[in-house]
Parts: C-alpha cells; sequence; structure tokens
C-alpha cells in the first residue's frame, strides 16, 4: 500500500510541476527575473537555516537569449 500512495504522490507532484511550468509560459519575458525572485526568496525562507545572501542585480534577465 505505501508504494500507491507514492506512486500517487508522485503523479500529484508531476502535474503540479507542470501546471507551474504552464503558468510560467504566459508570463513576458521581460517579468521573468521577477518571478525567479519570488520563487528564489520563498524557497530560501523555506529553510532560514541554509540562507544564502545574494547580491541584488547580478541576475541577467535572459542568460540563455545571446544578443
Amino acid at each position: 500500500m505505501p508504494l500507491r500512495k507514492s506512486c500517487l504522490y508522485k503523479n500529484w507532484r508531476i502535474m503540479l510541476i507542470e501546471k507551474i511550468i504552464q503558468e510560467l509560459q504566459n508570463i513576458p519575458e521581460e517579468k521573468l527575473s521577477e518571478i525567479y525572485e519570488l520563487i528564489h526568496d520563498f524557497r530560501l525562507r523555506l529553510n532560514p537555516e541554509n540562507r544564502q545572501t545574494r547580491t541584488p542585480g547580478l541576475l541577467i534577465s535572459n542568460p540563455f537569449n545571446s544578443v
């Protein structure tokens, strides 16, 4: 029985991640850095013991798109 619960959890988690990705795809490119900051800060607040400080302004809005 625990194996079935584990599979259901994994399926639910994958579906939720896919829904998040779908939402992210509808956000304008110039706003993605703001979303990244929001997610990053949220994740860090979940575990304050591992909090690493970062220097504001060093994030490139789209590092995969060469100019």
